[in-house]
């Protein structure tokens, strides 16, 4: 291991770097007639290399801003009153420069166990449009079991070309407020051995008005869900969830109902998951109600023995869902799903399965 830093210098290994600057949005503040505009300040602190300056520029920037940061790996080691976590207080836009920038909170030490409070990046009630790129989120873990890569509790999440590896939750995103609940997109980012055995964390675990989950990577998740969404509308896409040799529970929960999409997804089951479910559908928690759910273009994958033990679908909801199109391997036949699901065109061990309905 490294020798320790100094209070107040971060740690980076160096990478290739391209100019980066912290600005603020080019749009001009509208003022009364006669009056000159004014733009919002911008930030001239160079190309980021440090925790420190990267603290700092957080602290003076306006909503809206966009902060870049150098590719390199950046070791959580200060703790402004005692907490590590990068603190966000408003809008901003956090991107990489010249490939991925990982932040780790692996240094972070409470005596028995390396702790942030909620995350690496926390997010403030007033940061009501947040986005990452090209950031890396690595081991956080909380005294709570939940320490996460984001922590947020309103407004809009965009996560694109992310990585998070080995955290209690990739992202943890509870809007219990209505007037909070905004979307979060999760696209091309990928999430490797989230979760804790000691309780159900989660890789993701959003509470919003929408969740999209595009195009991104869930492999080897511990005891909790890939994806686990209290959203009123779900879109999962083009994704691939493996529990590899994780002991995950469900591939999807979605466990406050309203609209879900699942299309075109690559969905395993490991021989190590604690659950014999892959998607589980209900409508149990913050008021849900069952909506309309198609499920079509899949390729569901069960490595369990044995084989009829394993359900691809279980809704406990009196809304029947549309499972449409799917290629299933490994499963039995006659024990597929559990409660409302029409199921026509689908295919099992390559042969052509009848249109049920049940």
């Amino acid at each position: 291991m490294d020798r320790p830093r100094q209070p107040g210098e971060g740690r980076i290994s160096p990478a290739p770097l391209s100019a980066g600057i912290c600005s603020s949005r080019a749009s001009i503040e509208r003022l009364p007639a006669r009056s000159i505009p004014i733009q919002p300040q911008e930030h001239n602190m160079g190309v980021i290399t440090n925790e420190a300056d990267f603290r700092k520029a957080i602290k003076e920037s306006k909503p809206g801003d966009t902060i870049q940061i150098a590719a390199g790996n950046y070791h959580l080691t200060m703790a402004p009153r005692s907490i590590y976590d990068i603190q966000i207080p408003h809008s901003l836009n956090i991107k990489s420069v010249g490939g991925i920038a990982n932040f780790y909170a692996d240094l972070v030490n409470d005596g028995k166990r390396k702790l942030v409070t909620k995350g690496i990046f926390a997010l403030k009630p007033a940061a009501k449009d947040v986005s990452f790129t090209g950031i890396g989120f690595h081991s956080a873990h909380a005294s709570s079991w939940n320490g996460a890569g984001i922590r947020a509790s309103a407004g809009n999440i965009t996560v694109k070309g992310c990585t998070f590896s080995r955290c209690d939750m990739g992202i943890l995103s509870m809007q219990k407020k209505i007037a909070d609940r905004g979307r979060v997109l999760i696209q091309d980012s990928q999430f490797i051995s989230c979760g804790i055995k000691e309780t159900h964390a989660h890789a993701m675990y959003v509470l919003s008005n929408e969740l999209i989950v595009r195009r991104c990577s869930v492999v080897g998740t511990l005891v909790g869900h890939h994806v686990k969404s209290l959203a009123a509308h779900t879109l999962v896409e083009n994704c691939t969830l493996d529990d590899g040799l994780g002991t995950s529970s469900y591939a999807i929960d979605i466990s406050s109902g309203g609209d879900a999409t699942i299309r075109n997804n690559r969905i395993v089951q490991g021989q190590n998951g604690e659950n014999t479910k892959l998607i589980s559908y209900m409508a149990k928690r913050f008021g849900g109600v069952a909506g309309k759910v198609r499920i079509f273009g899949n390729t569901f994958t069960n490595l369990q023995e044995p084989f009829g033990a394993c359900k691809v679908l279980k809704n406990t909801t009196a809304s029947v869902i549309e499972f449409m199109q799917n290629r299933l391997e490994g499963f039995e036949p006659d024990k597929l799903f559990i409660g409302p699901v029409h199921s026509v065109g689908n295919r099992l061990n390559d042969e052509l399965l009848p249109e049920t309905t049940q």
